[in-house]
Order: C-alpha cells, then sequence, then structure tokens
C-alpha cells in the first residue's frame, strides 16, 4: 500500500513536470514566434519586441513588463528641447518668378500672395514659408501605390527647379484618401533625429503633379536640455482604446522630434500595423507620445 502510494505521488509529480515543461516551451515558442507587441480593447499583450530585449539576457520581467529601448537611442538618456526661429525671404519676388507669378501681388497681414499660370503662391513676410497650391484638377487614386522612389523624385525636381533646397535623410509618404493624393514629406536630422517639426510637404496627384506644397526655412536654437521618460513611462500613455475587433502589433519605437507648444521637442515614435479587423487589416499605425520628462 505505501509502495502505491509512492507510485501514485511520483506519477503525479512526474505529470507535473512534463505538463510544466510543456506550456514553458509553448510560452517560448509563442514569444519568439511574436513580431511585436499587440495593444487593443484587451489591453497591452503578453510579449515585447524580442528583438531588443533577448531572450537570452535572463531578464524574463522585461519581456512582461513589455520594455524595449528605442531601436536608434539604446543608451540616450536626455535630449535638447529647441525654439524655431524664422526669418523672411530677402526676395519674395525672386520666388515668385521662379513659380511663374504674373501681375502686382494680393496683400495681407501675413503673406504676398501670388497667382500663378496654375495656381497661387503664398509667401510670408516675416517667416520663411512659401505655400503653393495648384488649380490643375485631382486624377482619381491610382490603383496602385505611386513607387516612394518616384514620389521622391517627382517633389525633388520640383524644387530644384524653383532652387529650392530638396537635401533630406528621409522621405515619408502616405496616401491621404481625403483628397485622393499622397503627402510626401521630406526629414531631416536634428542632433541626429529624424526631425518631424516643419518637414517640406508636397501632396501629389496619382498622375505625378504637385498639387500643394508647404516649404519651410525655419532653423533652430537649443533652448534647453531635458531628461527622457522611461520607456515604463511611455508605455502608460499608449492608447489602448481602439473600436471591437480592432487590435495593433507594434513593431519598433525610436526617439524623434516634433513641434508641439511651441517648442521642438523629443517624443517616442511608436510604429506597427493594424491587425484583427476585416476593415483595415494591414495599415499602418502610428503614434507619437512627447519623451521629455519636466518634473
Amino acid at each position: 500500500m505505501i509502495i502505491n502510494i509512492i507510485d501514485g505521488e511520483f506519477m503525479r509529480d512526474k505529470f507535473y513536470y512534463i505538463a510544466g515543461g510543456f506550456l514553458l516551451v509553448l510560452l517560448v515558442g509563442f514569444i519568439y514566434k511574436t513580431d511585436g507587441m499587440r495593444i487593443g480593447p484587451a489591453g497591452y499583450g503578453l510579449v515585447s519586441l524580442v528583438s531588443n530585449v533577448g531572450l537570452n539576457d535572463e531578464r524574463i520581467d522585461e519581456i512582461y513588463n513589455l520594455k524595449f529601448a528605442p531601436a536608434n537611442s539604446r543608451s540616450q538618456t536626455n535630449a535638447a528641447v529647441y525654439i524655431p526661429t524664422y526669418a523672411a525671404f530677402d526676395d519674395p519676388y525672386f520666388y515668385a518668378d521662379l513659380f511663374g507669378a504674373f501681375g502686382a501681388p494680393e496683400e495681407t497681414d501675413e503673406y504676398l500672395i501670388f497667382e500663378t499660370e496654375n495656381g497661387r503662391l503664398y509667401i510670408h513676410k516675416y517667416q520663411g514659408l512659401l505655400v503653393f497650391e495648384s488649380d490643375l484638377p485631382q486624377e482619381p487614386a491610382a490603383e496602385t501605390e505611386l513607387p516612394h522612389d518616384n514620389a521622391t523624385e517627382i517633389l525633388t525636381v520640383f524644387l530644384e527647379q524653383k532652387f529650392l533646397d530638396a537635401e533630406h535623410t528621409e522621405t515619408v509618404i502616405n496616401f491621404d484618401a481625403s483628397i485622393g493624393a499622397y503627402e510626401v514629406r521630406l526629414l531631416n536630422k536634428l542632433a541626429g533625429l529624424n526631425n518631424y517639426s516643419f518637414p517640406v510637404t508636397a501632396w501629389i496627384s496619382a498622375n505625378g503633379e504637385v498639387l500643394r506644397l508647404e516649404y519651410y526655412t525655419f532653423k533652430y536654437e537649443r533652448f534647453a536640455d531635458v531628461k527622457l521618460k522611461t520607456m515604463t513611462q511611455v508605455y502608460r500613455e499608449l492608447p489602448v482604446d481602439f473600436p471591437d475587433g480592432v487590435e495593433i502589433d507594434l513593431k519598433s519605437v525610436s526617439l524623434v522630434y516634433f513641434f508641439e507648444n511651441s517648442i521642438v521637442q523629443p517624443a517616442y515614435l511608436f510604429e506597427g500595423e493594424v491587425v484583427e479587423s476585416e476593415m483595415i487589416t494591414g495599415s499602418k499605425f502610428a503614434h507619437l507620445i512627447p519623451a521629455a520628462d519636466w518634473r
């Protein structure tokens, strides 16, 4: 009888060990196979970006707590804040001629407004800002996406023809369904990070016509140094309220600059894809969270 009890306990313990080991293998496999962190109606998912945390560092608590460093700044704990400075164009009529303007401009408190052959050119009197609006008819949305290289080339050629600076370090392209055109933004670096404040921005039709251009020549004056929020602080600010059935797979986070409250400040840019949705599965997701800890 005693032997039977011991055998029974031994078999039961052996079963628990085997079952526990099997569940552990499943968990590790699930973590390894998951591309990113999923957020949605149910809140945060179980795992984070394994590529940034690693399975071999034995810090499983970091995986559960969804901690991962920005891909472009693993150890950065502070950053500068900048104030944009403005300067008027030395000769606004020079740019008016380049855009084919004719006749005397209409004048407001802030702008000189010129008529051109196929649109209007707004030149700010005090700030380095040009806005061109075309009168060309809108084209139907293209069945296939405008290749990024093509869109970038269309915009850079347009700028160079107007003797405007077309240098950039990255291009961001989105389809604007409200007007059926591609929004193209040319980004440059600020303190080594992508600067999303005041990019050169254009809307390009499906047939490659520039429908609108916003061109800034702002410069940046260093204002202050700030401590960056920890990733734990930032996760608390991620959105978790989405329509039923919509979830987001986060793929990456990076440190960038953006403009808010009259200053250019650091922010964490979360990017990913929309999943679990019949309507918008595969759509891109991007969300900016201010990174400066002002406490």
